[in-house]
């Protein structure tokens, strides 16, 4: 196999920035959501984050992305096909990303406009607010894939945010089509509350016909299935993925995996910036399975990670404390 992991997502520039509360209302941002924005809008809030509170931290970014970034940081071969601007954001996104390791046919992908941003706005209760302005990337064309690259990958990876475009969200059912022909596994996350509850026919779609393992957190189960506990939820949702994996917060996570169910315990963390939890928890939970361990013990990475995220004001970490943590962690289980 050519590549462990080819991943799939939105291309977003995150500029991260703390804030407060009275500054999210003034704005009329909704807590703890992610809202999609217009170009006009984005500018608007950007240019009043940067005046009120000073410039952001940037990433190549997309939960696709930091989940990919992750599991190549820990010694998984990754590739991310996405679509970029053709501007100065659109190349920040390609170096970054090669940066991290990661392959990439972003830079063969860019169209004119506007490479997609993401406003992630952290609270002092650690709790991330996020405004996305999608650009060019909203519309991620067949294009991007390459089918060779799939079909020599291991497992596929898809974000949910891509059900929000018509042209995304084919895009995305093509690439799960062309892995399940060639015997690819794949495995995709929700990603936002917000999408279970609003776009729950789009994402219906792509999940037509079942994931080998999904991500998600307990509300988006519990939205998605419309049930109201997470027991009544895994049952609900064995039509759609073989496997899941449901973050529970502090609590740890829940699995439901051929093998049976079974939970797994939390991390303490001094929780500093919730944002890429989610993301880095699947991450190192892929890259687990990939090196061969037990879903207790990929979970039990995940929830390691994922509580070194929150410690760090960003979606991720350094790529070498990823490399530290996977040493570690590796050591334990021989």
């Amino acid at each position: 196999m050519k590549y462990d992991i080819f991943g799939l997502g939105n291309a977003l520039v995150d500029h991260e920035f703390h804030t407060t509360d009275e500054l999210l209302a003034e704005l009329n941002i909704e807590k703890g959501l992610t809202t999609l924005i217009d170009p006009e809008r984005a500018d608007l809030v950007l240019n009043t984050m940067i005046e009120r509170q000073g410039s952001p931290s940037k990433a190549c970014g997309g939960s696709g992305a930091n989940s990919v970034i992750a599991a190549t940081a820990m010694g998984s071969t990754g590739y991310y096909a996405a679509q970029l601007g053709q501007d100065e954001n659109g190349q920040f996104y390609v170096d970054d990303m090669r940066k991290a390791g990661v392959h990439t046919n972003a830079e063969e992908h860019m169209a004119p406009g506007v490479t997609g941003r993401c406003f992630v706005m952290v609270t002092p209760d650690a709790e991330r607010t996020m405004n996305t302005s999608l650009g060019v990337t909203g519309d991620l064309k067949t294009s991007a894939l390459d089918s060779d690259v799939i079909t020599q990958s291991r497992v596929i990876y898809l974000e949910g945010y891509l059900i929000t475009s018509d042209v995304s969200r084919a895009t995305a059912i093509e690439a799960k089509k062309i892995a399940q022909d060639a015997g690819v596994k794949v495995i995709a996350t929700f990603s936002d509350p917000g999408l279970t509850q609003y776009f729950k026919p789009q994402l219906e779609e792509l999940f037509e016909g079942g994931v080998d393992l999904l991500f998600c957190n307990e509300e988006e189960l519990m939205i998605f299935t419309e049930t109201d506990s997470v027991e009544a939820g895994l049952e609900a949702i064995k039509p759609w993925a073989r496997e899941v994996a449901v973050t529970l917060g502090e609590k740890g996570v829940r699995l439901a995996t051929e093998q049976g169910e079974f939970v797994v315990p939390g991390c303490e963390a001094h929780a500093v910036d919730t944002n890429g939890a989610g993301d880095a928890f699947a991450g190192a939970f892929v890259h687990g399975l990939l090196s061969g361990w037990s879903h207790a013990d990929c979970a039990r990475f995940g929830c390691e990670v994922a509580a070194r995220v929150v410690e760090t004001f960003g979606p991720r970490l350094q790529l070498a404390e990823y490399q530290q943590l996977r040493q570690r962690f590796a050591g334990q289980l021989s």
